[in-house]
């Protein structure tokens, strides 16, 4: 049976994340349904990554196996987007060989959160709310110091099935411009809750509450009760996900991009 990854985004506000669940609506549960709906048949489909509750998505990869052959391949997205609901966008489904996996495949994963400094009620389920001055260059040596480590224990949700703290942090950047912050992080793997933590910890840097080396120490101590509060899901986007495999450029438009320039 042939292998489909599907190209999506996704606006995480009303929906309990990416997963099923069974007394909350998850996005995989509407990815079934309107694929189900489409083919004719039932269709599971298995994600690149878990989101939280409120978390958004630029690009999201996620397999399905199917029967059909998609030939063309715009009528197919066409179709499957009027199914779905106007926060739920599909770009483009890729053949891909039958032992390829979205979740497990993928070599590098980005994310950004973003943060507005000045209230503003349009950006309420968009971005987190830093009503405070935060010091840029001292979260910058903070970003260059987790580079340096690989356990990352100090920011991780502890879940029963979770027994592997270790990520490879390729790159991490804080940037301000026109009230608003942006730190983006790239790794080959994240734990849950991480990219969150990790934000919020910078944040007390920031605020001049902990040191550089304070901020190593955390992670060196790997006790999640010393890092920083998770802050405010609306905030975080999974911006990126890369395959060896497949050369995709993503194809969301995201106008915090055009704010920050």
């Amino acid at each position: 049976m042939p292998r489909y990854f599907l190209e999506i985004s996704f606006k995480g506000t009303r929906f309990n994340g990416w997963q099923i669940q069974t007394n909350a609506t998850g996005v995989q549960q509407i990815i079934n349904q309107a694929l189900t709906t489409l083919t004719g048949k039932e269709v599971t489909t298995l994600g690149c990554c878990r989101t939280d509750t409120g978390v958004h998505a630029l690009q999201y990869f996620l397999h399905f196996d199917s029967d059909e052959t998609f030939s063309d391949r715009q009528l197919f997205v066409f179709n499957l987007n009027g199914i779905l609901p106007e926060d739920i966008a599909v770009y483009d489904v890729y053949t891909v060989d039958k032992n390829s996996n979205a979740r497990f495949d993928a070599c590098k994963r980005t994310y950004r959160y973003y943060g507005y400094q000045n209230k503003n009620p349009f950006l309420k389920n968009y971005a987190g709310a830093f009503f405070f001055d935060l010091d840029v260059e001292k979260i910058n040596e903070c970003c260059l110091s987790l580079l340096k480590f690989a356990d990352f224990s100090s920011f991780a949700k502890r879940t029963a099935d979770q027994d592997n703290f270790i990520c490879d942090i390729y790159s991490a950047d804080w940037k301000y411009s026109n009230g608003l912050h942006c730190f983006e992080i790239s790794a080959n793997r994240f734990l849950r809750g991480m990219v969150r933590a990790i934000t919020g910890t910078l944040i007390r840097a920031g605020k001049g509450l902990i040191s550089v080396e304070e901020f190593c120490q955390i992670i060196r101590k790997k006790d999640r009760r010393l890092a920083g509060a998770a802050v405010q899901p609306q905030g975080l986007y999974l911006m990126k996900i890369e395959y060896p495999f497949l050369k995709v450029e993503r194809k969301a438009y995201f106008p915090f991009e055009i704010i920050m320039t």
